[in-house]
């Protein structure tokens, strides 16, 4: 955990307090779905520990585990009972889901929850989605690539909307 107050050297200027958390998950700890609640508990505890410096920010990895970790409705609750009465926001990683459509997302989160999100435009091949799908499918190789690919984003604008301010985002290859 690091934190970092930002200010842009103007006396009147107010000032930013910024956590950042970047555990030690392996990427096969990432990718095993057993262990989805023992990774989103080391947030959690992190978070928590975080909280102590009173940060109006805290920054998190992008895609914290790969499921729709808005939908682990245990994770979200105990999240805002840590950010209760702290005025902090939460900014991180997540896949959602909107209608039948998948989306590598960020998303803001205080006490009241999810509040805004960005879901990605720019995908990354072999990542994100696979090019070439339907002529893999011709080919019948199709059992070869996962259900589903991420969908990029209908809206162009990566601004996220917090208490203290517009945050611009962008997401892995999005940042090049």
């Amino acid at each position: 955990i690091a934190n970092k107050t930002m200010n842009n050297h103007s006396p009147n200027s107010p000032t930013l307090s910024i956590s950042l958390i970047q555990p030690n998950h392996t990427q096969f700890d990432k990718l095993n779905p057993s262990r989805k609640n023992t990774l989103l508990k080391d947030y959690l505890n992190l978070i928590q520990t975080s909280l102590k410096e009173s940060p109006d920010l805290i920054l998190l990895p992008e895609t914290i585990t790969p499921s729709l970790n808005l939908d682990t409705l245990w994770f979200t609750k105990k999240l805002k009972l840590l950010l209760k009465n702290t005025h902090t926001t939460i900014i991180f990683g997540t896949p959602t889901k909107e209608g039948n459509k998948y989306y590598n997302s960020a998303v803001t989160f205080n006490e009241n929850g999810a509040q805004h999100i960005y879901n990605k435009n720019l995908l990354m091949p072999f990542g994100e989605y696979w090019p070439f799908r339907p002529l893999l499918s011709l080919l019948n190789l199709s059992h070869l690539l996962p259900d589903n690919d991420y969908s990029t984003s209908e809206k162009k604008n990566s601004i996220l909307k917090t208490d203290f301010g517009n945050i611009g985002v962008s997401i892995c290859l999005e940042s090049l």
